[in-house]
């Protein structure tokens, strides 16, 4: 009797957190509208007065008047800002209007800031004769609806207040977003008493919205007209969050079962145990999964996730970009490490970043659409993760109910809803943090395998595959991983520990050799990365998960557990959290690789690990623990999964991809004719561009049309991206950012004309007014075309060619600062056609003697100084036949032995094929002095590459090795 009041005062305690949490509230907005009309000279003249009553400004604002058969309209503003005002008159003739009181429409039309159409809906009463207000022979009414599946019915009511003799006429006004059929209804007198039904269907309004429809009727009386009208609204539900009738479903079966849980521990226990009871438990596991996994789905919106539409949203259309660009090297070329030249001015794409969820793309669009396979595997960390912890807790041998416990508390970590973009969260996902989603669903996985490996003492080809998947996923988690797992043989005795370590370091071992093609080379080039990293303002506490504190209790459980029992997985999670908080303040002092946010998911996740340990703890020594863990779960959704709501949101906003979004026509006529031109595409960063899928949707063009655009993703992985980023200082009114070698540039255009002449952009698209201004102004740029405030320019001073001769032969410097240095050179204007080669002490340079770095410095002070040489290069030198690709430059050239410069960054990879040199010339292109008419560069391999690929062969040949000494050991073999 004891243990069931113990276990009803613990579900109580439970019960007390079943209160609501909405979803963070979205911008709005609510025109308020004020209309007025007069008649004069034969025209009816009706006045609005607007003001916006939401906290986000309108857009595209139309003010339109419908009266009888006579429309009329005008665009108002372009914008109106929050408590903003305006006003606006429309006039119509009164000809053909008979005696009576006729009723005036007046609708003003208006958009969102990312192009979703709204409508504001009044009616103003037009009179032709004497009428009295309250004379109304007829009226109508319906009860407001919420359609289903985007399509509902309204249904009209009619009263007659005397009786009528002649038809009445119902016309329904919708507003911009909706259809209803039929447009009227033309009722019998004698009829009056029948529902009159319109079948509403929504065109274009955003889910959530509730817009007012205007019922207008029209009844005669001794030859005049006596119309009214009235207004039902109509809702586009939101389901991103469970309504009414489903969380008090929910709560029931919570409590129903607590209650069960409750009453089972009151009765006696059977003698024995029951059977089947390990299949039993495995099928309520699976059940518990199945639970969550469709709770994660429901919220990415799978039908959206099944649509042949493009992935936008956050930084996510330059993951299109990676993928598309995987796919076409892995198997055009069998290259995972290539050159990419979409952005930059050209990068050595993930060589810096990571491979995997890129080749899971390239390989399931064997199968399906590329859009369909890079939303299936964009989702699949998110959707993986409960199942992981879940498989992680069994391979440690953690008792019933604790590995469903576990997989359970990763639900508040993937709807954490304190952060968008510091990882493992289904915000940062959808932001594109693909990779980082994956990589942790892995780790947690490799924990597992790790620590049952070492329990066994015994390596297994499983964590060895893990390892390296961990590695080719993200390698920040592979660093916190390894942190994590390098404690593991200090929990063991004394006498085990020297095993445990072999154990861990063959297996570590084996995995960094697999992984060696991309360790080595990334180790060894890091100098040809950016830094970019710094550590975030984090009010630690204030953003801490508000459910935590509700688990505190069941935290401190687990801790002491984990001490008192020497519960070995559970002191590793232990030991992680406590990691990750040092390393969350301190870590950045140590390395920039610690930047603070990023410790974030992994405190998070080592403390839900703890209570579902301290839970696990507790619930195992209860009968038919299986009850409590479902109604544990039942919390969870209500109440552990706080961001879920806008989660939905977001999703639907990415997933429904950017040929469903109201402004998808910009990119249809500004982006997709750029298929085929010579050149790069340049754009000013604009918020408006928030309104085609995300800021940066214009990253996605290379995927699109193949058409390279001067900025892109990947940051730390471009030396370009320093330049780049300069030069949309000079172009925006806004920057991305600036890496903190940059000084940050003010908006200049005609300076930055002169730079994007040098970076071969040939295209821009521009929203800002004061950079189409500058556009429209300059004599060097033609308007190709404009749609919805973009418009889209041709540089017509340059032909959009990647390769030139310099106006002077290149002088050179040594120099270890290459990047500092490529940047200085840039920020003077009197120094853009006197290029410098950016030497290293390797390379040989015969055409002039090379200048110290003090030399350089001077130079830069006073680029014209005639104690300088220039040797000027007058020679007509003629280029053809260029092409400039991912893996191989050629052109043709008449200046055999001349200066040429190839405007795409310069990185060790590039080879000539007759042996000659490759220089790095500033701001960081290539530089070659061709010996022979024909001229081809190859990206191959440097000595850091071979190296690699050689040590993941070894590391091939040792996992087989590990692979057949395990079948053999299955097997009872003997090995030699």
């Amino acid at each position: 009797m004891k243990t069931g009041i113990r276990t009803l005062v613990g579900a109580l305690v439970f019960l007390s957190v079943l209160t609501d949490i909405g979803p963070a509230l979205a911008g709005t907005i609510s025109l308020d509208v004020t209309p007025g009309s007069s008649f004069r000279r034969g025209r009816i003249h009706v006045n609005a007065a607007i003001v916006n009553l939401g906290d986000e400004p309108a857009h595209d604002i139309t003010l339109e008047l419908r009266l009888g058969a006579s429309i009329a309209s005008t665009n108002l503003t372009a914008e109106l800002g929050t408590n903003g005002t305006i006003s606006g008159r429309l006039d119509v003739s009164a000809d053909a209007l008979g005696p009576g009181r006729h009723m005036a429409a007046l609708l003003v039309h208006y958009s969102d800031r990312n192009g979703y159409p709204f409508t504001a809906l009044s009616s103003v009463p037009v009179l032709t004769s004497a009428i009295a207000p309250d004379d109304e022979p007829v009226r109508a009414s319906a009860p407001d609806i919420i359609l289903k599946h985007n399509e509902g019915e309204i249904q009209v009511r009619l009263e007659a207040t005397e009786t009528l003799d002649a038809p009445v006429e119902v016309a329904v006004v919708p507003p911009r977003g909706l259809s209803v059929q039929p447009a009227s209804h033309s009722v019998p007198a004698d009829s009056l008493d029948l529902p009159l039904r319109f079948t509403v269907r929504n065109t274009g309004l955003f889910p959530g919205s509730h817009v007012p429809v205007l019922l207008v009727v029209s009844s005669q009386r001794a030859g005049e007209t006596l119309a009214s009208a009235a207004t039902v609204t109509v809702e586009i539900p939101d389901d991103a969050r469970l309504r009414g009738g489903a969380r008090r479903a929910l709560t029931i079966a919570v409590i129903a079962a607590l209650v069960a849980f409750t009453i089972v521990q009151m009765r006696r226990p059977a003698a024995g145990g029951p059977r089947g009871a390990r299949a039993l438990a495995l099928i309520l596991d699976a059940g518990l999964l199945a639970v969550l996994a469709v709770f994660t789905l429901y919220h990415l919106h799978v039908d959206l996730m099944l649509t042949d539409t493009m992935t936008v949203g956050g930084d996510t259309p330059a993951h299109n970009v990676l993928a598309s660009h995987m796919r076409r090297t892995l198997f055009g070329e069998g290259r995972l490490l290539s050159w990419g030249s979409e952005w930059w001015c050209g990068f050595p794409a993930f060589q810096f970043y990571f491979t995997l969820p890129y080749v899971m793309i390239a390989l399931a669009d064997t199968a399906l659409p590329f859009n369909v396979a890079f939303k299936c595997v964009s989702a699949g960390g998110l959707v993986l993760l409960p199942l992981c912890a879940y498989i992680s807790a069994r391979w440690a041998r953690l008792p019933r109910p604790t590995p469903i416990l576990m997989a359970m508390f990763t639900l508040p970590l993937l709807f954490d809803n304190t952060h968008t973009m510091w990882g493992v969260n289904a915000y940062s996902t959808l932001a594109g943090m693909i990779s980082n989603s994956w990589s942790f669903a892995i780790m947690v996985l490799a924990l597992g395998r790790l620590f049952r490996d070492l329990d066994d003492e015994k390596p297994s080809p499983w964590g060895v595959v893990l390892l390296a998947l961990l590695i080719a996923s993200h390698f920040f988690t592979s660093v916190m991983a390894a942190l994590t797992l390098i404690a593991l043989p200090f929990l063991r005795p004394p006498s085990r520990m020297l095993k445990a370590f072999g154990v861990l370091a063959l297996e570590g071992g084996l995995a960094a050799l697999l992984m060696a093609w991309w360790i080595v080379p990334l180790l060894l080039m890091s100098d040809h990365a950016v830094e970019f990293g710094v550590n975030w303002k984090v009010y630690f506490w204030r953003q801490f998960p508000e459910l935590m504190r509700w688990l505190v209790p069941l935290v401190i459980t687990g801790i002491i557990a984990a001490i008192v029992l020497r519960s070995r997985q559970t002191l590793m999670l232990l030991w992680m959290g406590v990691l990750a908080c040092l390393l969350f303040f301190f870590g950045n002092r140590l390395s920039p690789v610690f930047v603070n946010v990023r410790l974030w998911p992994f405190l998070v996740y080592a403390l839900l690990m703890l209570a579902a340990a301290g839970a696990g703890l507790v619930l195992q020594h209860y009968r038919q623990h299986w009850l409590a863990a479902t109604a544990l779960l039942g919390i969870l959704l209500l109440h552990g999964a706080p961001a879920a709501p806008t989660t939905r949101g977001w999703a639907r906003w990415n997933f429904t991809g950017l040929e469903a979004l109201p402004r998808a026509d910009v990119f249809e006529r500004l982006v997709l004719p750029l298929a085929g031109t010579p050149g790069r595409l340049a754009n000013d960063l604009h918020p408006a561009n928030q309104s085609l899928g995300s800021s940066r949707i214009f990253e996605a063009v290379p995927h699109l049309t193949g058409k390279p655009v001067l900025e892109g993703g990947l940051v730390n992985s471009a030396a370009g991206s320093l330049f780049s980023y300069y030069i949309q200082g000079e172009s925006s009114q806004n920057s991305a950012g600036f890496p903190s070698l940059v000084q940050p540039a003010s908006f200049d255009f005609e300076r930055a004309t002169r730079h994007l002449k040098l970076f071969n952009v040939k295209h821009f698209i521009a929203r800002w007014e004061g950079t189409r201004a500058a556009l429209a102004a300059s004599d060097e740029w033609r308007l190709l075309d404009a749609c919805q405030g973009w418009e889209l320019y041709e540089l017509q001073s340059h032909d959009g060619s990647h390769v030139f001769v310099p106006p002077f032969v290149p002088h050179a410097v040594r120099t270890d600062r290459w990047q500092e240095a490529g940047l200085d050179w840039l920020y003077r204007d009197a120094a853009l056609p006197r290029f410098v080669a950016l030497l290293s002490e390797r390379d040989d340079w015969e055409a002039n003697v090379p200048w110290s770095e003090d030399a350089y410095e001077a130079f830069l002070e006073d680029p014209l100084a005639t104690a300088v040489s220039w040797v000027p290069l007058t020679n007509e030198v003629r280029i053809t036949q260029e092409q400039v690709g991912d893996h191989a430059i050629r052109f043709r050239t008449t200046g055999v032995g001349l200066p040429h410069i190839v405007r795409c960054t310069y990185y060790p990879n590039w080879k000539r094929t007759d042996g000659g040199p490759v220089y790095r010339v500033t701001p960081g292109f290539l530089l070659v002095f061709p010996s022979s008419e024909e001229v081809e560069l190859r990206y191959g391999y440097t000595g850091a590459n071979r190296l690699g690929h050689g040590l993941t062969v070894l590391g091939l040949l040792g996992s087989l090795g590990l692979i057949v000494v395990t079948l053999q050991a299955r097997r009872g073999g003997h090995v030699v």
